[in-house]
């Protein structure tokens, strides 16, 4: 069966969210902490949606080769990070290597389109250590969108890549049967020289509180609760040596 299915409503916000303003953004993320239920009413809505779906079979790259990191600033930090093994010294024992960048969910071979941004998911990885844990992370490069976008952004793509046949199919092109289903994912949002002056700081523990708010409220909902691990939001600058990420919080 292929991927022919209309955009959710989780995707329509995410979206939606690129035409905002920052100060919008900042207001919606707020609101959103005080309601997560609307968050995650759309979150579960999504998961829904993509069960039907089965591209099992088909490499998320249209012919089958991992594509150059072209994703604009964000290319010399991913360079540096894919060459080897990244670690979270502030939680102990976090490591993980990047095994894919740019990945479309609902890509399929022979497909120009991309259905989930520009490129894609900035980077798929997998966790060391038992047990294995799939990985998507969110590059924001300087003056790139804020922290709240890329939380919205990494929960639609968590719905494109949770299902079982989308497991499967990461196993089988990506992960190597590392992986069983259900898998809980974690979420990355990776703040690579982040300019947080002026509006863009104060979203930064805003979305901390959406996060810790959704996450709590999806306890309610066993199903899509087995999907998501930990949120994380972790921060790398020019200056950094080596494949040391800093940790900013987590949920």
């Amino acid at each position: 069966m292929g991927m022919t299915f209309a955009r959710s409503r989780l995707g329509q916000r995410y979206k939606g969210l690129k035409s905002l303003s920052t100060r919008d953004r900042s207001d919606e993320c707020g609101r959103l902490a005080e309601n997560p239920g609307e968050l995650v009413d759309e979150f579960c809505e999504a998961l829904r949606d993509m069960e039907p779906n089965d591209n099992r079979t088909q490499p998320f790259h249209p012919d089958g080769r991992k594509c150059d990191p072209v994703l604009r600033g964000a290319r010399m930090y991913l360079n540096r990070l894919q060459a080897g093994t990244v670690s979270v010294p502030a939680l102990e024992g976090y490591e993980f290597l990047i095994m894919d960048y740019e990945i479309g969910p609902r890509r399929a071979t022979g497909a120009g389109a991309r259905a989930s941004g520009a490129g894609g998911i900035d980077y798929v990885a997998l966790s060391q250590g038992t047990p294995r844990v799939p990985i998507l992370g969110e590059i924001k490069v300087g003056n790139d969108k804020d922290t709240f976008y890329a939380f919205v952004q990494l929960l639609y793509y968590l719905s494109e890549m949770s299902s079982e046949a989308q497991v499967d199919r990461a196993n089988r092109h990506l992960f190597g049967r590392a992986v069983c289903f259900p898998a809980k994912w974690d979420l990355h949002i990776l703040l690579c020289d982040f300019n947080d002056r002026g509006e863009k700081g104060p979203i930064v523990e805003e979305t901390y509180r959406l996060a810790k708010a959704f996450c709590g409220r999806l306890g309610e909902f066993a199903d899509a609760r087995a999907r998501l691990g930990r949120v994380l939001c972790l921060g790398l600058g020019k200056s950094q040596s080596g494949r040391t990420l800093e940790l900013i919080w987590h949920c």
